[in-house]
């Protein structure tokens, strides 16, 4: 299931009852619904420079924590292996690289048993 990203300039907007117009929280200043995110992130750096520094700011923060998760998760993921006996002939093993779409067959005398944890 995918993830529906919302962006933190939209939350400087209110709807209105009838979802037919948004409005800025700090001038009032109504869009038409859908507001577009080009539309409300020039408004909020334009108009209201210092809420726009501050979004701009915590984005980056995300933006780095999420680097360093795709990293970590990416060098653990490079530190697993998983050996199997290829049935086809005992004197080849398929060593699948697990988080990647990558399997390769060795002779028995080319691998090396991992004991990961």
């Amino acid at each position: 299931m995918s993830e529906i990203n919302i962006h933190r300039v939209f939350n400087f907007f209110q709807n209105n009852e009838e979802n037919t117009k948004t409005t800025c929280n700090f001038c009032f200043k109504e869009y038409d619904i859908p507001l577009n995110i080009s539309t409300a992130k020039s408004h909020i750096s334009s108009k209201h420079p210092e809420e726009w520094k501050n979004v701009r700011l915590l984005t980056r923060k995300r933006k780095s924590i999420q680097k360093n998760i795709n990293l970590n998760q990416e060098n653990d993921n490079n530190n697993k292996f998983e050996t199997q006996s290829n049935t086809s002939s005992n004197s080849f093993k398929s060593v699948k690289y697990i988080g990647k779409d990558v399997e390769i067959s060795l002779p028995k005398e080319m691998t090396i048993e991992h004991n990961i944890e």
